[in-house]
């Protein structure tokens, strides 16, 4: 009874992440170069898998790629490939290295390999699908790769880390408050102790700010991105 509570519980859960995933996808994003656009879904499916497990990422990110494919994709299954590749590549790293341990520490670390994944992950999926559905070649697009493709993931992947960690530990604990996440799940039971200070978790959160609109500043200043609804 009590594991049958937990699923539907996480089901539910699951569902309510991939709903706000979806809209991340349909609210303001910032378009860089006209193919190239961010949103912050990434960083909702990270914070599911954080807290339910990787197996529930890999699902949110399934559905929400399927969702966005047939209402508002424009590259159709080559966009799905591409945003399956880029969703788990970021949050599967993060939230398997985050469970692994559950400290403070494998927090920022999980993250961090998010970044390098997930980055990677896209140079090489750039080179492969973006020839496919811009009509460029491979070449033209090898070249686009140091100025602009690497950046773009980069900083992509570097503000959804910094929007995880700024959501992490005030969501979960209010989650855990009004009773929809137990004790002994998600961040819980194992978290390292003594707790983390209200200053030092108020640090974090202001320090991921920090580098939350430092990303935004670059993408819109440097690299001529706008704001944009779908």
């Amino acid at each position: 009874m009590k594991k049958d509570r937990f699923n539907i519980r996480h089901t539910v859960l699951a569902a309510l992440f991939a709903a706000l995933a979806y809209v991340a996808t349909l609210v303001l994003h910032i378009k860089v170069a006209g193919f190239l656009t961010f949103d912050a879904k990434d960083a909702v499916i990270c914070f599911a898998g954080m807290l339910l497990g990787p197996g529930w990422s890999a699902a949110i990110t399934l559905v929400v790629a399927t969702v966005e494919m047939t209402s508002v994709s424009e590259t159709a299954f080559l966009g799905w490939i591409m945003n399956v590749a880029s969703s788990l590549a970021f949050s599967l790293t993060g939230c398997i290295f985050y469970r692994r341990f559950r400290k403070f520490w494998s927090a920022i670390a999980g993250l961090g390999l998010s970044v390098l994944c997930q980055t990677s992950v896209m140079m090489v999926m750039n080179l492969l699908i973006t020839p496919i559905y811009t009509g460029m070649s491979a070449a033209e697009v090898a070249n686009m790769i140091p100025k602009l493709l690497l950046p773009f993931n980069l900083l992509k992947s570097l503000l959804n880390a910094s929007l995880v960690m700024a959501i992490y530990k005030p969501l979960s604990v209010a989650l855990k408050r009004s009773g929809i996440m137990g004790r002994e799940e998600g961040e819980g039971a194992k978290e390292e102790k003594p707790r983390i200070s209200a200053g030092r978790t108020a640090l974090v959160i202001i320090s991921a700010l920090a580098v939350a609109a430092a990303c935004v500043a670059i993408l819109i200043l440097v690299m001529n991105g706008q704001f944009s609804w779908k």
